[in-house]
């Protein structure tokens, strides 16, 4: 078993959920796979994976979304099995990870399977950083820009700072409210000092 500290699991995940959306577009896979001949290739260690690069021989350049689905599955495939265990007790198939990576190792999986998309919350100090866009317990609204209420405030209170600076530095208010996308009026309220408590 590797030791936890070598891993590094967090970069594991940080990089591998772009990874899943980046094969949907077809654009983005020629970034993601390096061909020699008719051998397609991911490098694993350059994307921050803790093992080798995964080779598909006999590869056809005509269907790059067939081939990235097929080196993704492999690249998840030697993640579960370094770090998932397969058992069976009463009568049931028991899966489970053997460490935090494999955990990782195995959400991933479940998130391909179940075809789950991601969207990164842009609001700063975001505690989720990627959110679940689902209407499954754990996700929100196709529409949601952020991943929380928290995460929405945190963002409209750095816009209204963001507003208050522009004026100190003399910009008009109509200017700010077009920056903004909002109206006048809004940005009239923005800009009201806030009263005393």
């Amino acid at each position: 078993m590797c030791r936890f500290s070598s891993i590094k699991p967090w970069g594991v995940v940080r990089r591998a959920r772009p990874l899943h959306p980046s094969l949907r577009n077809v654009d983005t896979i020629d970034a993601l796979i390096s061909w020699s001949g008719k051998t397609a290739r991911f490098d694993m260690v350059g994307w921050g994976f803790p093992f080798t690069a995964i080779k598909i021989e006999r590869a056809s350049q005509d269907r790059p979304l067939e081939v990235a689905t097929a080196l993704r599955d492999q690249g998840i495939t030697k993640g579960l099995r370094s770090g998932v265990h397969v058992g069976m007790s009463g009568g049931e198939i028991l899966i489970g990870p053997n460490n935090l990576l494999g955990a990782m190792w195995l959400q991933l999986a479940t998130a391909v399977e179940e075809d789950k998309r991601f969207r990164k919350c842009p609001a700063r100090s975001c505690p989720v950083v990627w959110f679940e866009v689902s209407t499954g317990p754990l996700g929100v609204r196709d529409d949601a820009e952020f991943c929380s209420a928290r995460c929405r405030h945190t963002a409209y209170r750095d816009r209204k700072t963001a507003a208050r600076r522009l004026q100190r530095d003399g910009v008009s208010v109509k200017e700010i409210a077009g920056r903004f996308g909002i109206t006048v009026a809004q940005a009239r309220g923005w800009l009201r000092k806030p009263r005393a408590r």
